[in-house]
């Protein structure tokens, strides 16, 4: 006897229901699913995915709650926060120099309004391209203007080379052809220790440079690197697939959706040695997301007597986290190993009168600015792709050649501008 049948016979000794489940098909009521058991590779299939998705949700939750549970709990007092209602000159400082501030750059940086000024709540800073070539002859001068801010007990560079230019081709001097602008708070507002936040829009063009970042305001351990810099966000405004080498032939994001911090340290006597490559990192924006360039993100900063960390938009979104070394950034340089190869004259260690964390023990102030170019390698891509080479003079004229090429990528005043939304910065209480 079959179930079907079974069951009708169980039915019809039951009353009244017996002639309505008289009229119900017999397979209505067949399993098809318990006929034959799953196999234990089927049970897999079914598992595994679930199993990477809650193991997937668990890592998450573990890397969040440590990178939440990794920030110092510390109360911070606000030195100073900056909407931009309008332009405070008792706050931002507009720094005036053309010799390339040590990096190579192409642009001049000017006090003029057209390059920096503020604008519906917003600070733009917006490089211009000037009248090239210029006249033979033709000489910036200024001192003469009476606007050079350069100050050479602080920076320990040429007032000469810093604030006058030549344009002479037989000289293979030249002025340079890109006005833009940088501000600083090195008169007004220094942190030891705290944390800063600016809101802010980066710019889309080839070859610009959008950098906040701070410096040490009065220079405790000696002129650059002794005394430290630290990079708080720098990106390019090169499109998305541009690619950026290092010197060991890697390659990594550099287009305007990826940023990066750095930390510039190291000893000057008998030469310059900067160990930035040991304190670098990144992050490339997810392309999902309100990208950099057509929205507003925050760029911040949190810095103690233990570490510095960068982030975007929210804590968790960590660029970099550098630990201070606990024997100090001497001994983590290892100066001393890498001397051979450039010299037998040893090292002079500038941070022994210090904290185990200098040059990071000190003042510094906030720098924001637009660049243009450099011949420092910050902009080193696949070969043949950077239209200029040579001496800061020699890749002005090349980058000015170049023109039709990457100009068209500047578009309007507003894509080009990096914009600032608000700054804020606090101390350590």
């Amino acid at each position: 006897m079959d179930d079907a049948s079974s069951f009708h016979s169980v039915q019809e000794s039951t009353g009244p229901w017996s002639r309505a489940l008289d009229d119900v098909e017999p397979d209505y009521f067949r399993k098809p699913w318990l006929a034959q058991r799953e196999t234990r590779m089927e049970r897999l299939a079914v598992w595994i995915p679930r199993a990477s998705v809650i193991l997937a949700a668990v890592i998450i939750a573990v890397f969040a709650y440590g990178g939440y549970n990794d920030y110092e709990t510390r109360s911070f007092c606000l030195v100073f926060e900056d909407s931009f209602d309008s332009f405070d000159e008792t706050v931002w400082q507009r720094e005036v120099e053309l010799g390339g501030y040590g990096t190579g750059e192409f642009e001049w940086t000017t006090p003029f309004e057209n390059n920096s000024y503020v604008k519906d709540g917003k600070l733009h800073l917006v490089p211009h391209v000037s009248a090239w070539p210029p006249a033979e002859g033709t000489v910036l001068n200024l001192t003469d203007l009476g606007i050079c801010t350069v100050d050479n007990a602080y920076s320990g560079r040429s007032p000469v080379a810093d604030c006058q230019a030549t344009y002479n081709t037989s000289l293979g001097t030249v002025i340079p052809p890109i006005s833009s602008a940088r501000l600083s708070t090195r008169l007004s507002h220094s942190i030891h220790y705290g944390r800063v936040e600016v809101t802010a829009k980066l710019p889309v063009g080839d070859w610009l440079w959008p950098a906040i970042w701070m410096m040490p305001t009065n220079n405790t351990y000696g002129k650059w690197p002794q005394s430290g810099e630290i990079d708080i966000m720098e990106s390019r405004g090169n499109g998305v697939d541009f690619i950026s080498v290092n010197e060991q032939q890697q390659h990594f994001p550099g287009g305007h959706d990826a940023t990066y911090s750095t930390l510039h340290w190291g000893p000057a006597i008998p030469y310059i040695y900067d160990a930035w490559a040991k304190t670098t990192d990144g992050m490339r924006y997810p392309s999902g997301l309100s990208s950099l360039t057509s929205g507003y993100h925050v760029y911040g900063i949190e810095w103690s007597p233990r570490s510095i960390r960068t982030y975007v938009d929210k804590k968790l979104t960590r660029v970099a986290h550098f630990k201070f070394p606990e024997g100090g950034f001497w001994g983590q340089g290892d100066f001393d190993a890498g001397r051979s190869a450039w010299s037998t004259e040893s090292f002079l260690n500038p941070w022994t009168t210090g904290s185990s964390h200098a040059p990071f023990d000190q003042d510094f102030h906030l720098i924001i600015n637009l660049a243009v170019g450099a011949t420092n390698g910050y902009f080193n891509t696949i070969s043949g792709l950077l239209p200029w080479s040579g001496s800061r003079n020699e890749a002005i004229q090349g980058f000015m050649k170049a023109r039709e090429r990457w100009e068209p990528s500047w578009k309007s005043e507003s894509e080009r501008a990096f914009t600032i939304d608000s700054v804020r910065m606090w101390k350590l209480c």
